[in-house]
């Protein structure tokens, strides 16, 4: 039963995470924080049986969150983007590093948004939204903890990679309405 709700929890933080509210856009950063945090707690709180917290969960997904949010990861472990790529016009070594190049590059950009997620979610859980950062918040962040330059450097340079396989999509790209 504790691992449940465990497994229940994390993915509850997980998800809020990876996921930016809709109304977001629309709303002042405190009453957002706000609200946000509300919503959480609720969902949260020891006072609600496993049963109620899934429920509460899987209406405030479907309420208040962005889905695609999560395709940095999904981009980054099935590099679904191959298929828009003219793959034929490629040799065995482009198709190979052009691969290698998007996935390494989602995948900095999905810690990047983990980082900003996991702000957001603080600072609605202590109900502070100075605690909100935006990317250079969460390249501090990375360059605070141990080996910080090690780390930042890597997500830097998943960034250049997420920039090289732009050029490269600006390549091969498969457009509508064009053959193959």
């Amino acid at each position: 039963m504790m691992r449940r709700s465990a497994a229940v929890g994390v993915f509850a933080l997980t998800a809020l995470f990876f996921f930016v509210p809709r109304e977001a856009a629309g709303q002042d950063a405190r009453a957002f924080i706000s609200t946000l945090g509300t919503q959480a707690i609720q969902v949260l709180g020891p006072s609600v049986s496993p049963a109620q917290r899934l429920a509460r969960f899987r209406e405030l997904f479907r309420n208040d969150f962005d889905v695609p949010g999560i395709g940095q990861f999904v981009l980054a472990k099935k590099a679904t983007f191959k298929q828009d790529l003219k793959r034929e016009e490629m040799s065995l070594a482009e198709k190979k590093f052009v691969d290698g190049i998007g996935r390494f590059g989602f995948f900095a950009r999905g810690v990047t948004f983990t980082l900003v997620g996991w702000f957001v979610f603080q600072a609605g859980l202590h109900r502070d939204p100075t605690r909100v950062r935006g990317f250079s918040g969460a390249f501090t962040f990375l360059l605070s903890q141990p080996y910080g330059h090690l780390l930042l450097g890597v997500v830097a340079l998943g960034f250049v990679a997420l920039g090289l396989h732009s050029f490269a999509c600006a390549r091969w790209m498969r457009l509508l309405g064009s053959r193959g």
